[in-house]
């Protein structure tokens, strides 16, 4: 195995170079201890990017001190004490950030969200074989759905951050005839006309 000064010449214009090395090794030496097997999955350590709401179960009465705006004589301010009820306590839902489902190799060092979506998305071990794999059907039988199985592939689940697999993501799911928004998902279908707003890569 190269060494980490050896790997940082290698990576010295990337910057960080001694960074990088330490998290190559690490990596490599995970992958090597326990590599990904699809049959496993290991807790994801990063929050998505899609926040689960809930409303709070218990209501709590607070109370409260004003002053009156009324001054005595004497110059001294009245004080009040309010009671809110359970009703005037905001409801509003709380937003959670959920945990980002488990994967194979989502225990392996530096593995985070681009890198998890990235793979849930282009691997072949996944379910449906990845979103690359019926590019070619696609193109032929364009605005046509690919994916003739129950459970929809699970590059259709993710819904990722990154602007560059975001824009990949609404061009593959125009190939199935489908409008797809970013942070948003499915919202309807596409037309001819709208292949023309698709994004493109120079």
């Amino acid at each position: 195995m190269a060494s980490s000064d050896d790997l940082s010449q290698v990576m010295a214009k990337l910057g960080f170079q001694n960074t990088r090395a330490k998290r190559f090794i690490e990596l490599s030496l995970q992958y090597l201890t326990d590599p990904p097997k699809t049959n496993r999955l290991h807790k994801s350590r990063c929050p998505t990017s899609t926040p689960k709401k809930r409303t709070p179960k218990k209501q709590i009465s607070l109370v409260t001190t004003v002053e009156d705006s009324t001054s005595s004589p004497k110059g001294n301010r009245k004080k009040e004490d309010i009671l809110q009820t359970p009703e005037s306590v905001s409801s509003s839902p709380i937003e959670l950030h959920a945990r980002y489902p488990p994967t194979p190799i989502s225990h392996l060092p530096g593995v985070g969200r681009y890198a998890l979506d990235s793979y849930r998305i282009f691997s072949p071990t996944f379910r449906g074989g990845g979103a690359p794999r019926d590019e070619q059907r696609c193109l032929q039988n364009l605005l046509s759905p690919c994916d003739d199985s129950k459970d929809p592939p699970e590059w259709q689940e993710v819904l990722p951050e990154d602007k560059e697999l975001r824009k990949y993501l609404i061009w593959r799911w125009a190939l199935e005839g489908v409008h797809w928004e970013p942070g948003k998902g499915v919202s309807g279908k596409l037309g001819v006309s709208d292949l023309w707003n698709l994004p493109h890569w120079s």
